[in-house]
């Protein structure tokens, strides 16, 4: 059989953007990447409907098909449970793409360094973590109140103007988006409104929520991440 072709360097960039959005998916799930089990991996293209199109799609998969095949892993990208839920997305009434935060664990990990242990850097953290974890466009994160926020022992679930979320804790403490908001809320005493709020210079917890355009430290991070808008 002859050897197959390598990809293209555009196409491996996609594919490693990809890849590392279904691997950040896994961690907020608990679940593993690689190897990924058949229902990982039909629950991750089930969760991108609304966010992706069906080409976005069938390039996710196949960003995590290449991975698999690359690390000498098992694959069954023709396993029912896939084909089934390409087929019931495909079903699905078109819906507004709206683009997801492109941000690697290295850069993650650059953005969260740069959060310190004041009110401030509490916030930050809780709302990087939750903003990659649930993919949310800026507005939709400044948006939310604390009202719409319930935990349970295996995470939490999220009130948006898109529906509600659920976002799993992760086995890595330092990068779970819910214990970073749980801290959050018990050290800024937020029990109602806006939750994340603007910090004065003196540490004082303000009523009122962030601009979208002016989540901290996002835009000059060393990360140069592109949040969506």
């Amino acid at each position: 059989m002859p050897a197959s072709r390598p990809l293209a360097a555009q196409t491996r960039r996609a594919y490693a953007t990809d890849w590392q959005a279904f691997a950040i998916w896994c961690d907020t799930h608990a679940t593993p990447a690689l190897p990924a089990a058949p229902a990982t991996v039909a629950r991750h293209l089930a969760s991108l409907a609304g966010r992706l199109g069906p080409s976005g799609r069938r390039r996710r998969l196949a960003a995590i098909a290449e991975r698999h095949r690359r690390d000498g892993q098992p694959w069954a990208g023709g396993h029912p449970l896939i084909r089934a839920t390409l087929r019931d997305l495909l079903a699905r009434p078109a819906a507004v793409s709206r683009p997801t935060a492109v941000l690697g664990p290295v850069a993650l990990g650059q953005l969260l360094a740069s959060c310190g242990g004041d009110l401030a850097g509490l916030r930050d953290r809780a709302l990087f973590l939750l903003g990659f974890a649930a993919a949310l466009r800026r507005a939709a994160l400044v948006a939310l109140d604390r009202e719409g926020l319930r935990f349970t022992a295996a995470g939490m679930t999220v009130d948006t103007a898109e529906g509600v979320l659920e976002v799993a804790r992760s086995p890595d403490s330092a990068r779970c988006p819910v214990r970073a908001m749980e801290a959050w809320l018990r050290a800024s005493d937020c029990q109602y409104g806006p939750v994340f709020r603007k910090v004065d210079r003196w540490g004082t917890v303000e009523r009122t929520a962030l601009h979208p355009y002016a989540l901290p430290k996002l835009l000059v991070s060393p990360a140069r991440a592109t949040w969506p808008g």
